[in-house]
């Protein structure tokens, strides 16, 4: 049977606008929400099975408004150590240090000092991970080492754009990301600069017991900060003030639940390139239910610290202190283990 012209224009009448249905259809179908999280009713269970993440990939997402590129590439690791936390039943600790690509020494420090995780005197404490954030070097020399060192220590996560003040955000957010992805047995998360000293003795006795259940924790030191360069209309869609509570970012200590809940947030704000901002106070703003506080035993005056420390017969309680120096770092290293040890 033939079909005539009046017929033909139907047919393709009908096709389109079942096929425009479908489309709408589907678009009526997709979350506003790039991750999609149900916790148990505790939120310090032993291991991440219990913990039931769907659709993390944010680059599946067509209506991610974040462009940024740790959020958006399929893979936006140059180097990962997806199996860092796998052999671990359950992790109390996952410390990200964020440190620069030339930074070798730095990072030796650290790892051999509080960062040891095989050192015999943490054992009755609890267990913790290091992970150290970094951008791609534009010298070949140290990008070629970085690489060695990656290999040698498997502490190392590296993202495929360079190291720069401006991509700060990018490496935050490529660090949520992976954990996301690897590592979502960590019951908290410690994010820190490279210059700081953790006391791991105090932290794993004192506050995980006390913190690790606590729905969506943040603690640091926060800072009142005028959001610059950014217009009224767009904050006024974010629903922010113009000024904003963040943490000061050398030394940020949150729940598990709460980085995913940072994680899960981002999609929906535009990038800001202060990423203590922009991660620890613009993506805390868009979460309703939430717990912050002060971490009031930081200190960033070294100095000040050793004094407390040598003041207080060694037991001055600080968890966190950004060290002027090497040799101050080594001064209150030596303080802290001789007291816990």
């Amino acid at each position: 049977m033939r079909l005539t012209k009046v017929r033909w224009k139907t047919l393709g009448f009908l096709t389109g606008t079942i096929f425009l249905c479908i489309i709408i259809s589907y678009r009526g179908n997709q979350s506003d929400l790039s991750v999609e999280f149900d916790f148990p009713n505790s939120v310090c269970n032993d291991s991440e099975n219990d913990v039931y993440v769907r659709h993390f990939y944010l680059h599946n997402n067509p209506y991610n408004r974040n462009h940024s590129y740790s959020l958006r590439a399929k893979n936006p690791f140059h180097i990962q150590n997806p199996g860092l936390c796998f052999d671990e039943h359950s992790l109390d600790f996952l410390i990200l240090i964020n440190t620069e690509p030339n930074h070798f020494l730095r990072r030796k420090v650290t790892r051999t000092t509080w960062g040891n995780v095989n050192l015999p005197e943490y054992q009755k404490y609890g267990n913790f991970k290091i992970l150290f954030l970094v951008g791609k070097s534009s010298s070949k020399k140290i990008q070629r080492a970085v690489e060695k060192e990656a290999i040698k220590y498997g502490d190392i996560l590296q993202g495929r754009f360079s190291e720069a003040a401006n991509n700060m955000p990018q490496k935050a957010l490529m660090g949520l990301r992976w954990i996301a992805e690897y590592c979502l047995k960590a019951k908290m998360v410690i994010r820190v600069e490279d210059t700081v000293l953790l006391n791991m003795f105090e932290i794993l006795q004192e506050y995980k017991p006390k913190y690790t259940c606590t729905k969506n924790l943040m603690m640091c030191k926060f800072v009142k900060q005028r959001i610059k360069f950014m217009d009224h209309e767009n904050l006024k869609k974010m629903k922010l003030n113009p000024t904003i509570n963040h943490c000061n970012g050398k030394a940020v200590m949150m729940t598990r639940d709460m980085v995913i809940s940072l994680y899960h947030a981002a999609p929906h704000m535009t990038p800001y390139w202060s990423d203590d901002v922009y991660i620890y106070g613009m993506l805390p703003a868009q979460i309703q239910e939430k717990t912050l506080k002060s971490l009031k035993l930081f200190e960033e005056n070294s100095e000040r610290a050793i004094d407390c420390y040598e003041t207080n017969l060694n037991n001055c309680g600080l968890v966190a202190i950004d060290t002027q120096t090497r040799s101050h770092h080594n001064i209150l290293w030596s303080h802290i283990k001789h007291y816990f040890a």
